[in-house]
């Protein structure tokens, strides 16, 4: 069967470029590490107020437990500052507003953007909250 696509429409899927962001929060959700098995937040990020790559995505894994774990609360911080740690509902962080900071990563041959540091959208200026 002959099918005839449309992409006038289509999202590209390049790296978002390394640099300073405001991001809206569109949704976290519940996942595994195909490493090791580790439980995550997979947070669907959307830039927000910029010229040229409003509406671009990236994703912002978060660890549940081990070491990395401090790196998810300091993003949760980052958008409620009275978060301190324990439970949370993903849903509550949807629509959230935050800066980051994306830098590249090569892992495996290939190059991905990563979060790299997170600071409030209500802040003047950034804090040293690394990824």
């Amino acid at each position: 069967m002959e099918m005839n696509p449309d992409y006038t429409e289509a999202k590209t899927f390049e790296n978002l470029p390394e640099g300073d962001y405001r991001f809206q929060v569109d949704k976290g959700v519940a996942g595994e590490s195909k490493n090791t098995g580790t439980k995550l937040v997979a947070w669907d990020l959307r830039v927000i107020e910029h010229e040229k790559l409003n509406g671009a995505s990236l994703t912002h894994r978060t660890f549940l437990t081990g070491a990395a774990s401090g790196f998810l609360k300091s993003f949760l911080k980052t958008m409620t500052p009275d978060y301190e740690e324990g439970p949370f509902d993903t849903q509550t962080y949807a629509g959230k507003i935050l800066c980051g900071r994306v830098a590249h990563e090569d892992y495996q041959g290939k190059t991905y953007a990563k979060l790299k540091q997170v600071w409030s959208a209500d802040s003047k200026e950034e804090n040293d909250i690394p990824f």
